[in-house]
């Protein structure tokens, strides 16, 4: 008898979390290679971080707890910086988000893309903070 109102409850839950548009359809996936501390500065470690863009990813608007440079290993990512127009970076391109500045990166692609990210952050605070 709990199958039928699970699977009842289940078919009245599973429509009102597809029709959440604020999340992102597709993320990012993020591949950490390394989390060090980093010496004489205390709290802070540096992140290197492998990401890969399925076509469509997008990150939804975020800050990080420090500064971001990454490189596009392949395909096209789009950075919108709050309060700049959009800019397109391609294979070979590089940018630098710097600390709690509100941006949302995308693939806009039909393929899928590639990036190496290595951010220095606040320790123990997580990478990303979304905005709304």
């Amino acid at each position: 008898m709990r199958l039928p109102i699970f699977a009842a409850c289940l078919c009245v839950a599973l429509p009102a979390f597809a029709a959440d548009t604020s999340a992102p359809a597709t993320a990012p996936v993020i591949q950490v290679l390394s989390d060090d501390a980093v010496k004489g500065a205390d709290g802070t470690h540096v992140v290197s971080a492998f990401i890969d863009w399925p076509a469509g990813a997008d990150t939804g608007k975020h800050t990080h707890p420090g500064d971001e440079y990454s490189y596009v290993i392949i395909g096209t990512i789009e950075i919108d910086v709050e309060g700049q127009p959009p800019h397109i970076y391609k294979g070979g391109d590089s940018y630098h988000n710097a600390r709690g500045v509100v941006h949302e990166a995308k693939n806009l692609g039909t393929r899928a893309a590639k990036t190496y990210a290595v951010l220095v952050l606040d320790k123990d605070v997580p990478l990303t903070q979304p905005v709304k």
